[in-house]
């Protein structure tokens, strides 16, 4: 339960930076080691999709490892290239790109690879296109063992168009590594899936009335000691732009806000032919020159985010938001169920959300944009999925920055549609 968080959350901010910067070397070593491997065990090819052949194999019952379904199909290149086997991700971008149901694919994988073998390789020849396929080697234990049973060469990541513009993460870390280190930024998380990275960033606490210099405090309850810093988010496989956003986690409880994004990039570039007998592999010194100008500007955004300028901003965002009190025209927990539903809560979620809004305004001393941020943002806390629980932080800000004529407007449609 949320008053569970609440206690440990205390705990947590008590700890000194000393103790979170030593803690984030050991955690940048690891995220450094991570996309590292990666980056080292993987190719990029473009290939027309007439010279891949699918190739159904012997189902596979291994009630010990829950994804050996995806080793029943593997992709050969006009007979004589690599073999390749396909990642969920990659499955799952094949189902999209041919047209076919995502579980009926899934279902025909599972039961019967041959079946779903006949099917790509009608969709992939009688619509022929060239394709970028992000490929990778053995890295690890598990990958070598699948590519030794399987008997391919290396594993389809990504299955994209042509002009998909890989933008790496190792090519990013160690881009604003520097930059973050030279203004004493430390790595507070990470997330690293093989569909997104979530990397936080933050600087020594604060106080914004200290930050926001000059500025008429109209309330007791301005006053908030904050980190703030930057979040990172690229995806090497299609599932998000490369995002430079301002971050900032309040001290007293640890929820994080992100702000809207200063960069980003999408993973967009030139066409790019392909042979008709093979693959064409891609020169990664030749994709490192091409993105240079790309990453010289995801650098100067990382330096801006974390100017006093930038930090200035934010803090009087925060004061504006304390200050200014919800006035909603139905009772509180009936607006925040309304605000639950533009946020597309689950009815366990929003009753989440209930008590740590009812939390945040004892200690903020009224309903105000900032307690209602805070209860979103503590939710977030709460997520298990880290991409679920970006989304809640970046409405948190959306909150706290937003005009509340426009909050309270969409409480009262949300109330007109749930009756419709």
């Amino acid at each position: 339960m949320a008053t569970a968080i609440r206690p440990l959350a205390r705990m947590a901010a008590a700890l000194s930076v000393p103790n979170l910067i030593g803690e984030s070397d050991d955690r940048v070593a690891e995220l450094e080691r991570q996309v590292n491997r990666i980056a080292l065990a993987s190719k990029d090819a473009i290939a027309d999709t007439r010279t891949l052949r699918v190739v159904g194999q012997e189902i596979t019952n291994d009630s010990d490892n829950t994804d050996a379904h995806l080793n029943n199909v593997i992709l050969e290149v006009n007979g004589n290239g690599p073999r390749l086997s396909v990642s969920g991700t990659a499955h799952d971008q094949f189902a999209e790109k041919l047209g076919i149901p995502k579980v009926y694919y899934r279902r025909m994988l599972a039961t019967q690879p041959g079946l779903l073998a006949v099917n790509m390789n009608r969709w992939l020849n009688v619509e022929p296109e060239k394709r970028l396929l992000r490929l990778i080697g053995g890295h690890d234990e598990a990958s070598n063992q699948r590519l030794a049973f399987t008997n391919t060469d290396y594993t389809i990541r990504a299955f994209l168009g042509a002009s998909y513009r890989p933008l790496d993460n190792a090519e990013l870390v160690q881009t604003v590594l520097p930059e973050l280190k030279a203004r004493g930024a430390y790595l507070r998380e990470f997330s690293l899936t093989d569909q997104r990275l979530h990397a936080k960033f933050l600087t020594v606490e604060r106080d914004v009335k200290d930050i926001a210099t000059g500025r008429v405090l109209e309330s007791a309850f301005v006053g908030e000691v904050v980190r703030m810093g930057v979040y990172l988010r690229n995806s090497e496989t299609g599932f998000a732009s490369l995002d430079v956003s301002g971050l900032i986690e309040i001290l007293k409880c640890l929820n994080g806000l992100i702000c809207p994004a200063a960069t980003k990039v999408r993973h967009i570039g030139g066409k790019r032919g392909a042979d008709e007998d093979g693959l064409n592999f891609l020169s990664s010194q030749t994709q490192r020159l091409d993105n240079a100008a790309i990453f010289s500007r995801v650098r100067d955004t990382v330096i801006a985010a974390l100017n006093e300028e930038a930090q200035v901003k934010y803090a009087e965002s925060i004061i504006t938001a304390k200050a200014t009190v919800i006035e909603p025209e139905v009772p509180t927990f009936e607006f925040i169920d309304r605000i639950g539903a533009t946020l597309q809560l689950t009815d366990a979620e929003n009753e989440v959300l209930k008590e740590e809004v009812a939390y945040s305004n004892v200690v903020e001393g009224g309903f105000t944009q900032f307690s209602l941020s805070q209860g979103v943002t503590a939710l977030a806390r709460q997520a298990t999925n880290y991409d679920r629980r970006t989304e809640l932080e970046r409405a948190g800000w959306q909150i706290i920055t937003g005009d509340t004529g426009k909050l309270l407007a969409a409480g009262r449609a949300t109330a007109r549609n749930s009756r419709n």
